[in-house]
């Protein structure tokens, strides 16, 4: 299932289950961090159709991609959160992927999948 807008009157007995609803982050375009032990890789992933603004999963014809530099701002945040840190090679772990979009203005916004 991918992401999509909902009309949260029309979801009637939705506060009897489980749910989760993410603020809508108009943006510019997303950014895939993948950390691989101490190593990051960014691209930049644009977006080229309104289904793919929404859920970029959801229309990969639409999408183009674009290799980045990882600021090193980035990186030291992303590493001293965790992702490469102690805590996951505590168990086993040396990946993680981030993804953050660039709002209007260049307000970066982190999303985290581990």
């Amino acid at each position: 299932m991918y992401t999509r807008e909902v009309d949260l009157d029309a979801l009637g007995g939705v506060e009897l289950t489980a749910h989760l609803f993410q603020e809508r982050v108009t943006k510019q375009y997303g950014v895939r961090l993948i950390v691989i032990g101490d190593t990051c890789h960014s691209v930049k992933i644009k977006a080229h159709s309104e289904t793919a603004r929404t859920d970029w999963r959801s229309d990969y014809d639409a999408l183009e991609y674009e290799p980045i530099e990882t600021p090193t701002d980035i990186i030291n945040g992303v590493r001293g959160y965790g992702s490469t840190g102690p805590h996951l090679r505590r168990h086993g772990l040396h990946r993680a992927a981030e993804r953050s979009v660039d709002a209007p203005g260049g307000k970066p916004f982190l999303l985290t999948e581990r």
